[in-house]
Formats: structure tokens, sequence, C-alpha cells
């Protein structure tokens, strides 16, 4: 059981799913450039690498995506038999037809 929230080095022993999101604060939003550079010195320790990934219980990794690739995740990561991320955006787009389907059902 992990203590520390924010011990990013044992977040990762054990677990059998990783899901990862943006981990910068709203100020970075919508500014690619500027982020990316100013977190520059944070994404070694926090981006979802193979040694992470390593840690865990052949854990699977999800990401609702978009995401962007070396900042967030690695490519070995996000390409890998272990990622789970184009059939959980397949999933996300059906579920989202059925919502638009049971909204369009409810107005006739």
């Amino acid at each position: 059981m992990i203590t520390d929230p924010n011990d990013i080095d044992r977040a990762f022993e054990g677990v059998q799913v990783v899901y990862a999101n943006s981990w910068g604060s709203k100020s970075f939003d919508g500014k690619a450039e500027n982020d990316i550079a100013e977190r520059a010195h944070y994404r070694a320790r926090w981006i979802v690498d193979e040694p992470k990934m390593k840690q865990t219980n052949k854990a699977i990794f999800m990401h609702c995506l978009p995401v962007r690739r070396n900042v967030i995740v690695t490519d070995d990561v996000i390409d890998s038999s272990s990622s789970v991320v184009i059939d959980e955006a397949e999933n996300r787009l059906h579920i989202q037809k059925a919502i638009l389907a049971g909204l369009v059902g409810a107005q006739t």
C-alpha cells in the first residue's frame, strides 16, 4: 500500500493498472511549448516509462487520449502490448454514441 501518494518512486510498485493523465497546473493549459520547456526538469521523474512499468504487476497502461508522447508517456510504453489506449478510446466512442442516441430518443 502506498503511504505517500506523492511518492512517484513507490506509486508503481505492484499495481495492475497505470492510468496517466496530465499532471501540470491549469496555468500550462494551451501553452504546449512553454509547458514542455518549463516542466522539462520534472519529466524524467514523472513520465510513465519502461523502468516504472517494470515495477508494476504486469500492469496495463491507460490514458484517455489525446496524449503528448514523450511528455506524459514514452513511445515505448504507449506502443507496447500493455497499452490499452486504443481500446479505451474505441469504448469511449461507443459510449458517446449511446448517450447521443439516448438524448435523441428522449426528445421524441
